[in-house]
This record gives C-alpha cells, sequence and structure tokens, in this order.
C-alpha cells in the first residue's frame, strides 16, 4: 500500500499479504502521530496570536510523502494527516465546519502540489535546477495562495480577510520551502553521489559550526547580527550540497522561532508589535531559503555536469585507446591529417614505407607521393577539405616510392571529421597495400593486349593465306585426318 516510487520488483519470493498489511498499517500509525504532533506544536509554540501559525510544516512533510510514493497510496497519506489536523483542530477548540474546513485548506495544497510536480517519466529531484524551480512556484506560491484563500473565507467572520490570507499564507510557504526540501534531498535518489568525498565526520563538524553560530545569533536580543547567518549558510551549502543548504535552513528556523517564542533573537530588537516581528521573522527565514536552495541546485547541477563530463572523456579515452590498438596492430596504414595533408597522427604500418611514426609527424602525405601523382593528391586533399563528403566511386591509388627504390601502390578511404558547424576540420583515412592488386591488374591488362595482338596476327595470317589461294592456279585443298574436305581454292 506504501510502496516506493522507485522499489523494484524483487526476484524473491514475495511477502506474505498479512505482513505487508501490518507494516502499512505500522507506517500509517506513525504519520498519524508525527502529523498530530507537528500539527500540536505548530499552533501552540509557532502562533503569536489569532488563530493562524506563524510556520506550518504539516503540508511540507504530507508533500514530500505523497511525492515519495505511487498515486494509489496518495490517498492513504493524505486521508492520515488530515485526519491528525482535524482531530488536533478538535482538541485546540475549533468548531466543526472550522476544523473540517481549515483541515481541507490544507489537504487542497499538499494534493494540488503533488499533481502539479507529480512527473510520470522520472522521480522529481530537488537537487535539479529546474525541479526545484517548478518547487518553489508550485509549493511555494501556488499552492499557498490556493490554501490560504480557502481558510480566510472560512475564518472571515472572525477575522479580517486580508490579514489572515497573508499569514496563513506566509506559513505555510515557509512550511513549504524551509522543511519539504531537507524532507525530499534525504529520501531523494542518489543524493549521496553529490557529497561522496565528504566524510561523516566533516559533515558533522560543518553542522555543528553552524549550530554554533546560530546559537549565537539568536539566543541574544542585544545585537542585530542576523548577518552572520547567510554566509554560515553558503558555507554549509559548498560543503555539503543540497543536503547542507535543506538542514541549515532548517536549523535555521528551528533556532529562530524557538528562540523568539522565548523573547530571543535580533527581531525583537524591531520597534513594532509582535505581529510585526513574527512578519519579519517570516520575511528573513523566506530570503534564507530563496537564496540558498538556488545556489545549492546550480551546484548540484555543476558536480552533475563535471561528472557527465568526466564520465565522457573517459568513454572517448577508452574509445581512442581501443582505436589506437586496432591502428597499431592493423597491416593499413591509418593516417590523421589535418588541411594540405600535414599528418598529425600515423599508425606503425607506416613502417612499410621505410619511416617511423614520429617521423611522418608534420610532414604531408604528398610528400610520400610520386611526382606523377602529386597533382591527383593534391586535388584529392583539396576536395576532401572542401565541404562535401567524399565521392567513393573515385578511386584514390597513389604511387608511393619506397626507400630501397621499389615502388608501392596504396589506396586511400577517407573520412572526414566536422566541427559543431560541420566544416571539415580533419581527415582520417586508411591506405592500404595494393602493389599485388595493381600487378595482377598489370598482368591481366598485358595479357588481354597479347591476347588481341596474337587474334589481330592470326586473322592477318588467314587473309593472306586465303588472298594466295584465290590467287593460284592450281587447285588446293584442306582435309582432315579423316578425310574430311575443309577448304578447297576456286581453282
Amino acid at each position: 500500500m506504501m510502496g516506493d516510487r522507485s522499489q523494484k520488483r524483487s526476484p524473491s519470493a514475495p511477502e506474505p499479504r498479512s505482513n505487508t498489511m501490518l507494516h502499512s498499517a505500522i507506517k500509517l500509525l506513525v504519520l498519524f502521530a508525527a502529523s498530530a504532533l507537528v500539527v500540536y506544536l505548530s499552533q501552540e509554540f509557532s502562533r503569536q496570536g489569532g488563530r493562524v501559525a506563524s510556520i506550518w510544516p504539516l503540508n511540507a512533510m504530507l508533500r514530500a510523502g505523497v511525492m515519495r510514493r505511487r498515486n494509489s497510496d496518495w490517498h492513504a497519506i493524505l486521508a492520515v494527516g488530515g485526519l491528525a489536523n482535524l482531530c488536533v483542530n478538535f482538541f485546540m477548540g475549533d468548531t466543526g465546519l472550522r476544523a473540517f474546513g481549515l483541515t481541507g485548506a490544507n489537504l487542497a495544497e499538499v494534493y494540488l502540489c503533488a499533481r502539479l510536480l507529480w512527473r510520470p517519466e522520472r522521480v522529481f529531484d530537488i537537487t535539479h535546477g529546474r525541479d526545484l524551480l517548478r518547487f518553489c512556484l508550485v509549493a511555494g506560491v501556488v499552492g499557498p495562495v490556493l490554501s490560504a484563500l480557502m481558510a480566510a473565507s472560512i475564518l472571515s467572520p472572525s477575522a479580517p480577510f486580508a490579514e489572515t490570507f497573508i499569514t496563513w499564507f506566509a506559513a505555510d510557504m515557509l512550511g513549504m520551502l524551509i522543511f519539504a526540501p531537507a524532507l525530499l534531498v534525504y529520501s531523494g535518489p542518489a543524493i549521496t553521489a553529490l557529497n561522496q568525498a565528504r566524510t561523516k565526520f566533516g559533515a558533522a563538524t560543518t553542522y555543528a559550526l553552524i549550530g554554533g553560530v546560530l546559537f549565537l545569533v539568536f539566543s541574544q536580543n542585544h545585537l542585530p547580527i542576523l548577518f552572520l547567518v547567510p554566509p554560515v549558510l553558503l558555507f554549509a551549502t559548498l560543503r555539503l550540497g543540497m543536503k547542507g543548504a535543506a538542514v541549515g535552513i532548517l536549523l535555521t528556523a528551528g533556532l529562530a522561532i524557538s528562540c523568539a517564542v522565548a523573547g530571543k533573537g535580533p527581531t525583537q530588537l524591531v520597534d513594532g508589535s509582535e505581529i510585526e516581528r513574527v512578519f519579519m521573522l517570516q520575511g528573513f527565514l523566506a530570503v534564507m531559503s530563496l537564496s540558498t536552495l538556488p545556489v545549492a541546485a546550480v551546484l548540484s547541477d555543476a558536480v552533475r555536469a563535471r561528472a557527465e563530463l568526466s564520465a565522457a572523456r573517459e568513454r572517448a579515452e577508452r574509445s581512442e585507446a581501443n582505436y589506437r590498438v586496432l591502428a597499431d596492430y592493423s597491416t593499413d596504414i591509418v593516417v590523421r591529417l589535418g588541411p594540405g595533408g600535414i599528418i598529425s597522427y600515423a599508425s606503425p604500418a607506416c613502417r612499410i614505407l621505410g619511416i617511423d611514426p614520429e617521423q611522418a609527424l608534420g610532414r604531408s602525405t604528398l610528400d610520400f607521393v610520386a611526382p606523377e601523382h602529386r597533382d591527383f593528391a593534391r586535388k584529392t586533399v583539396d576536395d576532401l577539405f572542401a565541404g562535401p563528403e567524399p565521392d567513393r566511386t573515385v578511386r584514390r591509388e597513389f604511387r608511393v616510392p619506397r626507400p630501397d627504390g621499389s615502388i608501392m601502390w596504396l589506396e586511400g578511404n577517407p573520412s572526414i571529421i566536422r566541427d559543431a558547424d560541420g566544416a571539415p576540420v580533419e581527415v582520417v583515412t586508411t591506405y592500404r597495400d595494393i602493389t599485388a592488386k595493381r600487378r595482377l591488374e598489370d598482368e591481366l591488362s598485358a595479357a588481354r593486349l597479347a591476347a588481341e595482338d596474337a587474334a589481330a596476327f592470326v586473322r592477318e595470317s588467314e587473309a593472306r593465306y586465303r588472298a594466295m589461294a584465290d590467287a593460284s592456279l592450281d587447285m588446293i585443298a584442306r582435309m582432315g585426318l579423316d578425310g574430311t574436305i575443309r577448304f578447297v581454292s576456286p581453282s
């Protein structure tokens, strides 16, 4: 019932149905107790006058819960959370209509946010900049606006509509922006991979430093030193990524609200009413959350991009290594060349030309071509860097002299490497030794010419023979061994 969206089906035997139902029931009871405690503490300790709490974590908790579960589990989670909210509302003295109405406003906000943020193709990940932006717009604006409108309408007979709307909106927005990121980060996918180089001791030291600075700031009400909070939150973000940012914001909110209830903190220096100090604290916490979370998302995206780049580089290096192994053990000469035929790589097979690969670097392929083929080779290179794909019907065969004076025939098979704009930047070509092939072709051509010459001679001899026979006065006859006459002259 309470299955995780990211959980895969186990190949082992399925768990008995009774055990599954028991586990689900226990989880729902824990959710009910946690929701009731959160609602009670929010109304008892965070409320600064009136019916509306100054910060509301319940919706953030339910929101994080439904986003990590299947759609079929949403109704159970919302029902349990709503029942806990309703029970505490009755316990705090609300009437039936008001209790049901305010609980419905909270559940409507959670369901709307979950629906707008849920994607069937992938799991929501707040460490991604795009998902964080959607979260801030939906959970920080759209959802709280809907809930605040409903709550203000319900409470309007006993409280000003505008004041109730603003207070409710601020409380829900802060609850979402402060509590939901921490819950989503610690229940999200593969977050530890972003901080795998950080030790537990280093993380504990960072959190201890944050706690110490925050306690120093909010445990007194003599010095306006709120400016010390942003640097430590930024430090936690740089050290621990989105986890550090989320936990830092959560610690900031917890200490700030607790100290404010006790009459401590820099916000007590505000010359105004208690509700004005609450609004000041809410604004401060909202600014801290909206300024720290985007930095954490950008850093997380940068870490992911760096990891992807490193993985791509490793793949490219492995591919190049495999290519070099193939090139090193290939009997064909593999050459990478730039404009003008300048060689930047030559495989070891070039030793059949009497040179080492290092000696070929920086030289032009035209230097190795026989003089009578150099113009053709130059035009071939120019055509390759002119833009179009090479014409595969063209035979790129060249005579290449060797140091011992012999002639080798090489056939090129080029491939063009292009830049992002499609312009040729390099050419990789393989040269195959076709000397034996050309020798056979030459021998076949010579044999064909010899056969044609012999046939012409026979025809010419036969023509002369017939002319002599036709002009002779004697009868000339040709017969086979069996006595059959094959030819008789006209005489």
